[in-house]
């Protein structure tokens, strides 16, 4: 019998608006419905068996290859699958050959917009759960840089990023974007200081653009 592939549905920024239609397709074919419970409500007609994501990762991949031989498995990732996301890790457990990525709209690209910026040769940074390795040297020849946050864990290590730019860049925070309560403001205080959304992201962007 020939396994259906894990469809990896990106879900876009938040908003239902933002969400492909591809990805609703590829939902609708769910019998096991696997992500954050937030992302489930974007779906409130699937009648697919559920499995939360939560920090025990490793559960949730026991689960879908306990299914995926006998059931259709949609895995809903945050933004876009090819940006640090859940599918990275989906792949390397089940391989590509098993899995089919439904692609989206990622933050980062809502962030860019927001401000009317291309975002073309964009470095992209992840601190959600790690400390980003840069230097002032790297930093300094990026025209667009985008930081993705993950909470309080995250403002000290994308605090030290933008005090190594300052000269050049200037930041912005753009907080749970496409949602009723996003804000797009340019940043004048610490991270810290502020308790901005989980879902946010820094843009540093060089004076000569802004």
């Amino acid at each position: 019998m020939d396994t259906k592939p894990i469809l990896i549905v990106s879900c876009g920024p938040g908003a239902p608006e933002y969400l492909t239609e591809a990805a609703r397709q590829a939902v609708s074919q769910a019998e096991l419905l696997v992500g954050a419970i937030r992302l489930f409500a974007l779906f409130p007609e699937s009648t697919a068996q559920r499995c939360s994501v939560s920090a025990d990762l490793n559960a949730a991949l026991d689960t879908i290859e306990t299914a995926y031989s006998h059931q259709q498995v949609v895995v809903l990732v945050t933004g876009d699958a090819g940006l640090h996301s859940f599918a990275r890790t989906i792949i390397q457990r089940f391989g590509r050959k098993h899995c089919k990525i439904i692609s989206g709209i990622s933050s980062v690209q809502v962030a860019f917009a927001r401000l009317g910026l291309e975002w073309t040769n964009a470095l992209t940074i992840s601190a959600h759960g790690i400390t980003p390795d840069v230097t002032d040297d790297s930093l300094a020849i990026e025209e667009r840089i985008a930081i993705l946050g993950g909470g309080k864990a995250s403002w000290t290590a994308i605090e030290n990023i933008i005090e190594k730019c300052r000269v050049t860049h200037a930041a912005f925070l753009c907080e749970n974007l496409t949602l009723d309560n996003e804000r797009v403001i340019a940043l004048e205080e610490k991270l810290s200081t502020m308790q901005p959304a989980s879902l946010s992201i820094i843009l540093l962007i060089s004076h000569k653009l802004i």
